[in-house]
């Protein structure tokens, strides 16, 4: 089943819009713009040895897959054959909430909002 094309148009955009916010904060994050990267942030709150049931350092290579897959869904869901099925029509809503608040986390990291990254 087909969406309506103005309620496709809208939710790919929702998606696009999300990931501009997941890649600044992304951005963020890492250190390459701005300040310091997530682990710096809150005196080390959020480093990879801050208490001893945090995941050390590799562990957190899976983001890169993770980052690469919600890339490629980004370009994927504007594919025109994207339209025509069902399972990209569920699926946008609920990963541009998964892109928008990954970003958020970041930016409220950056921000050293602690309390509200930590909540």
């Amino acid at each position: 089943m087909t969406e309506p094309p103005n309620t496709l148009l809208r939710d790919r955009l929702i998606v696009t819009g999300s990931a501009v916010v997941w890649l600044v904060g992304t951005l963020l994050g890492l250190g390459l713009v701005g300040g310091s990267s997530v682990s710096a942030q809150g005196n080390g709150l959020f480093s990879d040895h801050a208490t001893l049931i945090a995941p050390h350092g590799p562990a957190f290579s899976i983001w890169s897959a993770i980052y690469l897959g919600l890339a490629g869904y980004v370009l994927w869901q504007w594919l025109p054959g994207t339209a025509r099925q069902p399972w990209a029509g569920r699926t946008r809503i609920p990963a541009a909430a998964t892109l928008a608040l990954n970003g958020v986390w970041l930016l409220v990291v950056q921000a050293q909002w602690v309390g509200a990254a930590c909540w």
